[in-house]
C-alpha cells in the first residue's frame, strides 16, 4: 500500500491510536473463564507436551473443539513472555490492531483515504470489539481475517495474483475459526456474480486452491490419520455445523437478538448507524458507488449467517463491525461534504473516539474476576509447588493454568472424602463455600485473600 504524504497522516494516526486502545494496561488483569482461561491452558499444554499437532486442554487426552491457529500463536507468545495474561491476549490485541489497519486499506481503496480512516477509528472506538480484541479469544481475530482477506479479493479485481494473497489469509481464517473466516469472501463472490464481474483465469484460481489446501491440509490430514472420524465428528461434526443447526450448551437467543447486541456493542455509532443503514440503500440505488453494494453485502451476509445459527453469543457477532463502521464512515463522509466540513470532520472524529474510550474504558476493560483465585495459587505454588490440589468452586482452566501442579475441580460436597481417602493435601475455596460446610472447623486456613482461602486438613 502507496501512502502519499496526506494519507500517512491518516494511516499513521488511526494506527497510533488503535494500537494504544488495543495494548494499553492490556495483561493488568488476570485470565478469565471460560473461553480465553481454556485457550490459555492449552496452549500451555502445547509447551508441556511438545505435541503441536493434537491439541489438549485436560492434559494427556486430544481436544478437538477448535482449530489451531489461535493456540498455535499463542503457545509462541507465552515461550516469549510466561505464563500471563498479556501472553494469552496478546494475538487478540494485534489481529485486532491488524483488522483496523485493514479497514484503513479497505475504505481507502473503495472509496477515498478520510473514509478509511474514519471507517479504522469508529472500529477501535467500538465498545465491544475493543473489549473482546483485549481478550484471549478468536472472535476478533475471524474479523480481522474477513478484512485483510476482502482487501485482497478487492486489488485482485485490477491484479489478479492479489488472489494467492487472499488465499493464504483464507486458509489461516479457516484453521482459526473454520468456515466463519469465509463471511466476507462470500459478500464478494456474490457481488461478483450479481454484476457478472466474475473473470479469474482458469490459471490462477487452480494456483490459489493450491496456496490454499497446502497450507490447510497438513493439520487436518496428520489428526485424521491419528483419530479418523472421531475427530470430524467433533471438530466439524459438533463445533461447526451442530452449534449452526441447534442452540446446544444454553446458547440460545431470540432470532433478532443480535441487534441488540450490536446496539450495546456499538453505544455511540449505533446512533449514526441508524440513518447510515437506509443511506447505503439510497446510495445503492442511485448507483452512486459499485462499492456500496459489497459492502452491504458484507454486513448483510454476515448478520443473516450470525442471526440464522441457532447457538448464539455475543462475541461470535465480531466480524459484523467492520462492515458496519465502513457504511458509517461512508455516510459521516458524504454527510460533512454536504456541510463542507471535511477538513476538520477527521480530527473532530478522533477526538470524540479518544474521549469515548477513556468515558468507556470501565466496560472495555475486563475486570480482574480472578485475582483472589490467582492469588491463593501463588501462595500455594511457593510453599509446595509440586503438590496437586483441589479447586472447590473454582474453574480449572484458569487454576490450571497459573499452577505448576495438578489441578481437580470439584463441588464443596466432597471436599471431605478427597482430603480423607484420596490423601490431597490442599484446597482453594471461597470463604463462604467453606462456612456452609458442616466440618468447616476441620480445616487450617494456609493463606486468605479477598473472598478465598487456601486451605489443608487439620
Amino acid at each position: 500500500m502507496k501512502l502519499k504524504p496526506a494519507s500517512l497522516i491518516y494511516f499513521l494516526t488511526a494506527a497510533v491510536f488503535a494500537l494504544f486502545f488495543m495494548f494499553y494496561r492490556l495483561g493488568v488483569n488476570h485470565l478469565i473463564e471460560f473461553d480465553e482461561g481454556i485457550y490459555g491452558l492449552v496452549a500451555k499444554n502445547i509447551l508441556k507436551s511438545g505435541d503441536w499437532v493434537t491439541l489438549q486442554w485436560n492434559y494427556g487426552h486430544p481436544w478437538f473443539d477448535k482449530g489451531p491457529l489461535y493456540l498455535w500463536l499463542t503457545a509462541l507468545s507465552l515461550k516469549v513472555f510466561g505464563l500471563n495474561a498479556f501472553a494469552v491476549r496478546f494475538w487478540s490485541a494485534l489481529l485486532g490492531f491488524v483488522g483496523c489497519l485493514s479497514l484503513f486499506w479497505l475504505g481507502s481503496i473503495l472509496y477515498n483515504r478520510r473514509v478509511g480512516f474514519l471507517a479504522a477509528v469508529v472500529l477501535a472506538s467500538t465498545t465491544g470489539y475493543l473489549y473482546y480484541a483485549r481478550l484471549g479469544m478468536l472472535d476478533v481475530p475471524n474479523a480481522a481475517f474477513n478484512v485483510l482477506a476482502l482487501v485482497f479479493l478487492v486489488k485482485s479485481q485490477k491484479n489478479q495474483k492479489y488472489l494467492l494473497l487472499a488465499a493464504v489469509v483464507l486458509a489461516l481464517a479457516f484453521l482459526n475459526r473454520g468456515f466463519l473466516g469465509f463471511l466476507s469472501p462470500t459478500a464478494f463472490f456474490v457481488y461478483l456474480l450479481w454484476k457478472r464481474l466474475f473473470n479469474y483465469s482458469p490459471k490462477i484460481i487452480f494456483f490459489a486452491a493450491v496456496v490454499f489446501l497446502l497450507i490447510l491440509l497438513p493439520w487436518h490430514l496428520l489428526e485424521t490419520l491419528k483419530y479418523g472420524g472421531t475427530f470430524w465428528q467433533v471438530y466439524l461434526g459438533h463445533q461447526m455445523f451442530l452449534r449452526f443447526a441447534k442452540a446446544i450448551e444454553g446458547k440460545n437467543a431470540p432470532l433478532f437478538w443480535y441487534i441488540t447486541v450490536a446496539k450495546t456493542h456499538l453505544r455511540l455509532w449505533f446512533i449514526v448507524l441508524l440513518p447510515a443503514l437506509p443511506y447505503i440503500v439510497y446510495r445503492i440505488y442511485k448507483k452512486v458507488s459499485n462499492c456500496d453494494l459489497l459492502v452491504f453485502l458484507w454486513a448483510l451476509v454476515t448478520f443473516v449467517v450470525f442471526t440464522a445459527a441457532k447457538s448464539k453469543l455475543i462475541w461470535y457477532i465480531m466480524p459484523l463491525y467492520p462492515p458496519l463502521a465502513l457504511l458509517i464512515a461512508v455516510f459521516i463522509d458524504d454527510l460533512t461534504a454536504r456541510l463542507n466540513w471535511q477538513k476538520l470532520l477527521p480530527g473532530l472524529v478522533l477526538i470524540i473516539a479518544v474521549i469515548y474510550n477513556f468515558q468507556m474504558w470501565s466496560r472495555i476493560e475486563t475486570r480482574d474476576f480472578t485475582a483472589d483465585q490467582f492469588n491463593l495459587i501463588q501462595y500455594k505454588n511457593k510453599i509446595a509447588p509440586s503438590s496437586p490440589f483441589l479447586a472447590v468452586g473454582y474453574s480449572y482452566s484458569v487454576s490450571q493454568f497459573y499452577s505448576g501442579a495438578e489441578v481437580v475441580p470439584i463441588p464443596k460436597e466432597e471436599l471431605k472424602g478427597f482430603f480423607d481417602s484420596l490423601g490431597y493435601r490442599f484446597a482453594i475455596i471461597s470463604l463462604g463455600d467453606l462456612k456452609s460446610l458442616p466440618d468447616s472447623n476441620k480445616y487450617k486456613i494456609l493463606y486468605s485473600t479477598g473472598d478465598g482461602a487456601l486451605i489443608s486438613p487439620e
